[in-house]
């Protein structure tokens, strides 16, 4: 939200540091159901994550195909931008149609941010039905998950390096298999962090005593990204992913939980979907109110 608002440029991994929590905490519960029954229930997942997701993005969607030709806010793409939304291919829709996120305040797409939730659910679609096929009813259900999410990422990095064109950053930013890397990291640490007899985590102590570190490096790379890095193409998003699993395999022990847990941080998570959903097409609909 900063970075929309123009006042952080590093803000854009604020997405990346979602892409770790969701990676880990989607595969910890998958991973956590197959410590218990060997199997889980794909179709529930699935229809559990429709149902937490679409109803608040669909609302987005059909607000702003009604608002904006109401107010006559013109945007060509609108009707593209809106088909590939409903497709949970945003993303895609972006790079197909030649878009520049970077370009945001020329005639911006009041959808333009649904990218990262198009990744987001291509993940909920492919990661879960690859732990089905591949890992579940394995006796070590865990090293193979965690292998499987350690090689994707790394192929994810290197695809990432390797598609990278300075001219054209939409095209890597925006692109899932290059993207997937986030996700990922955040999936190997939850084939490793099972829960403990005692309540804690395999590794979180670790974590705990890494986190600090971890979490300054993670601030840094935050405040010295700029839109032209061409570092964070090369390293500074694998490494951010990283450090920031460090911080959220922490948190998920303990750490931090008086801060985490206060009123204001839990009215603001419990609002958050619908805070990232809202704020970009506000933003742009406030100066034409």
């Amino acid at each position: 939200m900063a970075f929309h608002l123009g006042h952080l440029a590093g803000g854009i991994l604020g997405v990346d540091a979602f892409f770790v929590v969701s990676g880990w905490l989607i595969t910890w519960k998958l991973l956590s159901e197959l410590d218990a029954s060997s199997d889980f229930d794909l179709r529930r997942f699935l229809a559990s994550r429709a149902r937490r997701l679409m109803p608040a993005s669909l609302l987005v969607i059909a607000f702003v195909a009604v608002v904006w030709p109401l107010v006559g806010i013109a945007v060509p793409s609108l009707r593209h931008d809106v088909l590939w939304s409903l497709a949970w291919s945003s993303n895609w829709g972006t790079i197909t149609g030649g878009g520049d996120y970077w370009a945001r305040f020329s005639n911006p797409s009041p959808l333009s941010h649904f990218w990262s939730l198009a990744i987001e659910e291509q993940y909920y679609l492919v990661w879960p039905a690859l732990i089905w096929i591949f890992v579940r009813r394995r006796q070590h259900h865990r090293r193979v998950a965690g292998v499987l999410a350690l090689v994707g990422a790394l192929a994810s990095i290197a695809f990432m390096v390797t598609l990278f064109d300075p001219l054209s950053p939409t095209n890597t930013y925006m692109n899932t298999g290059a993207r997937a890397h986030s996700l990922l990291i955040g999936a190997a640490a939850a084939a490793c962090t099972r829960q403990l007899p005692d309540g804690s985590l395999r590794y979180g102590r670790t974590a705990r005593w890494l986190a600090p570190a971890a979490a300054m490096v993670a601030i840094a790379i935050v405040v010295g990204a700029q839109d032209n890095s061409v570092w964070l193409f090369r390293w500074g998003f694998a490494l951010f992913a990283l450090v920031m699993t460090i911080v959220v395999v922490a948190a998920a022990d303990g750490a931090g939980e008086r801060l985490l847990g206060s009123r204001s941080l839990r009215w603001i998570g419990d609002r958050s979907y619908g805070l990232y959903l809202w704020h970009w097409p506000l933003l742009i609909l406030a100066p034409y109110l």
